[in-house]
């Protein structure tokens, strides 16, 4: 810290107020004294470039105060800022590094390109604060408010920010790797290109949230609230995603319809259920209406979007593979069911019936070849069916034909049937019907190939559960 500094700091250490125009005079004539004449400053910028390191600041008022900028910055390094008021102060490329801002108040302050490693922000009020390629490796942001603010490009790498209230952030580009985000509120925000490869995103909240093309490589993702968040091209390489909190479906294929339920069940949703309120009041103001509408609007916009189908396939798929790296083998199946189900949806609105029909019929035949259950059910409703088309129809008799028939058997005959195992003493009734061939013939013979197809479409299906 300067001399100029220190005699300043003397003189105002009981007002602890430099925000009287009377100040920038005293500060020139100081920088007179000092030999730090600077003639390109202007009357209200005497107090750009100075050394504050390691000054006691506490409770100090700078509010609105031209203290650095990108040519001369201040040096606030180690300097203590607790409950300093900072409110749309102009610290652009000023260093802050180690600098103590626990409850400090930055709100609209601009701290473009400052140098911010390892400060301790814990509380502090950053809403609408220009973060902008600021760099706060290492910094304490846990409980910080951060509403409005803009982090383009910022680099948080290793950023403790527990508990950080969000809302309408700026997050373009942001480097957050390795950041501590636990109980994060990032609900209904919008993450373009943000870097969060090993973060802790553990029961942090993004309900709603749209991640552009996120890295999310190697992310604790553990009970985080993924709820009707948008996750097209999210990269999820390495994360425990099976353990965070998804939707049934992805916010690509929500339908119209469904629409009022989503932002019902949004609405519904309670994300400071583990967290006091009397300790956090701040989050009452977080929980508003704007959110839930900007999710609305979110998911309203996707109904136009031709390929939307398209890209929720896309999203199950990427979440599919994850599972697979991370051995999640049922919630690998659960997804690739989800996959297979958009892509028919994406075949019916682009117009291609013939693959969507045979898409549909592997659907309700065996769920994607994910549901061996549901070909066990198809085989009972085949036996069931011809049983009973027999019974009513007559269409089998005894050999020999003395024998009289009981309910049972026509059962007994068309299992026999469907599984080609017939043993020749119950057989089709020889009544002529399509070019002299029995009708009841050709019934039996369609069973017998529907059945053979069942059960070989059974061992590929259950072959395929057993090997993963």
């Amino acid at each position: 810290m300067e001399e100029l500094v220190k005699e300043l700091l003397k003189k105002h250490d009981k007002d602890r107020d430099l925000t009287d125009p009377k100040v920038q005079q005293e500060v020139k004539t100081l920088r007179k004294k000092y030999n730090r004449i600077d003639k390109d400053l202007g009357d209200d910028g005497q107090l750009v470039g100075l050394d504050w390191s390691e000054a006691n600041l506490r409770g100090f008022v700078l509010r609105n105060l031209l203290l650095s900028s990108i040519q001369r910055p201040a040096n606030f390094n180690k300097a203590d800022l607790y409950e300093a008021h900072l409110e749309e102060a102009c610290l652009m490329g000023a260093y802050l590094e180690e600098a103590y801002l626990v409850h400090a108040s930055l709100e609209k302050a601009s701290l473009y390109h400052a140098q911010l490693e390892r400060g301790k922000m814990e509380s502090a009020n950053l809403k609408y604060a220009d973060l902008s390629y600021a760099n706060l490796v290492g910094a304490k942001l846990n409980i910080a408010k951060l509403k409005g603010a803009n982090l383009e490009h910022a680099n948080l790498e290793g950023v403790d920010l527990t508990i950080g209230i969000f809302g309408n952030t700026y997050f373009q580009e942001t480097n957050l790797k390795g950041a501590k985000l636990v109980y994060a509120m990032l609900r209904g925000e919008y993450l373009s290109h943000v870097n969060l490869e090993g973060a802790n995103l553990h029961h942090a909240f993004l309900q709603g949230a749209i991640l552009e093309e996120v890295n999310l490589k190697d992310t604790n993702l553990i009970e985080a609230n993924f709820l009707y968040a948008d996750l097209y091209l999210c990269k999820f390489d390495g994360s425990n995603i099976e353990y965070a909190v998804l939707s049934d479906k992805d916010i690509h294929e929500i339908e119209k319809k469904e629409l009022v339920n989503v932002v019902d069940k949004l609405k519904q949703e309670n994300i400071i259920k583990d967290i006091s309120k009397k300790e956090l009041p701040d989050l009452i103001e977080y929980i508003d209406k704007k959110t839930i509408n900007g999710i609305k609007k979110h998911i309203e916009s996707i109904f136009s979007d031709r390929n939307r189908y398209r890209k929720a396939e896309d999203t199950y798929r990427n979440i599919k593979n994850t599972l697979h790296q991370n051995g999640a083998y049922d919630k690998e199946s659960e997804y690739h069911y989800k996959e297979r189900r958009a892509r028919t949806k994406h075949l019916k609105k682009t117009g291609k019936y013939g693959k969507w029909f045979l898409h549909t019929l592997f659907r309700l035949l065996c769920g994607y070849g994910e549901k061996p259950l549901r070909v066990i059910a198809c085989f009972v409703g085949l036996i069931s069916f011809f049983s009973f088309f027999f019974g009513v129809t007559g269409g089998i008799m005894p050999i020999p034909e003395a024998v009289v028939l009981r309910p049972l058997d026509y059962i007994y005959f068309s299992l026999i049937t469907a599984t080609t195992l017939s043993f020749g003493d119950i057989v089709p009734n020889p009544a002529v019907g399509l070019m002299d061939i029995s009708w009841f013939r050709i019934a039996a013979m369609i069973e017998a190939f529907l059945g053979t197809f069942l059960l070989a479409l059974f061992v590929v299906v259950a072959a395929k559960r057993i090997m993963r």
